[in-house]
């Protein structure tokens, strides 16, 4: 009676424990074949099952699973979750940004700056509906946010591949679609919620900081902006490496912002041996647009003409690298056409970038 007895107490806690060792059969929507293991975890990222001898579970993320079999304690909570987020990755794998987007919106709270393969999901879903129409302003903390969730989610979790979108350079590790550069029509506008401090890495927070100066154009060529810098640079130093893809973004946004004429002077002839040194490369493109922003911005009437030949270059040779960079330097150089009385020009400017969009 004591055996029966203990058996049935037993029997009763398995069934009552979520993380009871039993085999979990898991559905996908990316694969026919289901997954079968030993269930480990539900967590807001999704589902974790261990394999055979593995020691470290296998994280299934929400937007991939389909059912899982038989639930666990907490999984109906997250069915509606699971079928929302699987939406919105359908959606836009499809190449319908604007349905994926109204869904991811509505997790951008939950999942941005969150640690994992469905952060990343998120993540990566905002950016790449928020640049398919323009909005780069919005694109750079969703991709924040993404640089720290993937890292994890392709460190962690045999499953996720970090297979990467086109237009991200892993050397870099910047969208070449980012460029800290802004225009006109981006002016008054916030890049938003830089998360929690304690959950980010330093690099993101440099990110985060370079583009927030690039954009306060009022900033520019302020004690603000000097201070601002100084501040980010030390962070820089403290990382003990050098980094390729922050260094690019110092001298784009120091050529820009910073109020010392020699320092502007200096990042420029730093973005000229760029130039040289990659032709036809997006690492091109990015320095000619920083240096057409940061010469129309002088008091000096050469240097002004120099940096609209910058932003021409960049219509008419290197729009097929990024035809929204080249409409964005077509804007700047409009803006200065506008001011120097020859809007025919920026008039003819803007409708070669906007036919090569069209025709991409």
């Amino acid at each position: 009676m004591i055996a029966l007895s203990m058996c049935i107490g037993l029997a009763l806690v398995l069934a009552d424990d979520p993380k009871a060792a039993q085999s979990s059969t898991l559905t996908l929507w990316s694969s026919e074949e289901p997954m079968v293991g030993v269930f480990d975890e539900l967590t807001s990222q999704g589902v974790s099952l261990r394999f055979g001898q593995d020691i470290i579970p296998t994280l299934i993320p929400w937007y991939d699973v389909r059912e899982l079999h038989p639930a666990v304690l907490g999984y109906t909570k997250y069915q509606q979750v699971a079928h929302d987020l699987w939406r919105a990755h359908a959606r836009l794998a499809r190449g319908d940004y604007f349905g994926a987007e109204s869904i991811y919106n509505a997790f951008e709270d939950e999942y941005l700056w969150t640690v994992g393969a469905q952060g990343a999901d998120v993540s990566m879903g905002l950016v790449r509906c928020r640049l398919d129409r323009n909005d780069r302003v919005h694109a750079v903390v969703p991709f924040l946010s993404w640089l720290g969730a993937s890292h994890s989610a392709r460190s962690t979790d045999s499953k996720n591949d970090g297979s990467i979108f086109q237009g991200f350079d892993s050397k870099y590790g910047l969208i070449v679609a980012l460029v800290p550069v802004f225009g006109p029509g981006d002016r008054g506008m916030a890049i938003g919620n830089d998360g929690d401090s304690s959950r980010i890495s330093g690099r993101q927070r440099m990110l985060y900081e370079y583009y927030t100066l690039a954009l306060d154009h009022h900033s520019h060529r302020t004690p603000q902006a000097e201070s601002a810098l100084k501040e980010i640079q030390a962070s820089v130093r403290e990382l003990g490496k050098r980094d390729v893809g922050l260094a690019l973004i110092d001298e784009i946004v120091i050529a820009q912002a910073h109020p010392d004429p020699e320092k502007r002077t200096s990042a420029r002839k730093s973005l000229e041996r760029r130039v040289r040194a990659s032709d036809g490369t997006w690492i091109e493109l990015w320095a000619r647009l920083a240096l057409g922003a940061s010469m129309i911005a002088e008091h000096d009437a050469e240097l002004n003409e120099q940096g609209v030949i910058e932003l021409i270059h960049i219509v008419v040779r290197l729009g097929h690298l990024s035809q929204p960079i080249a409409e964005l330097a077509a804007q700047i150089a409009n803006e200065y056409f506008i001011r120097t009385n020859r809007t025919q020009w920026g008039n003819e400017l803007m409708l070669e970038a906007q036919a090569g969009w069209s025709n991409d």
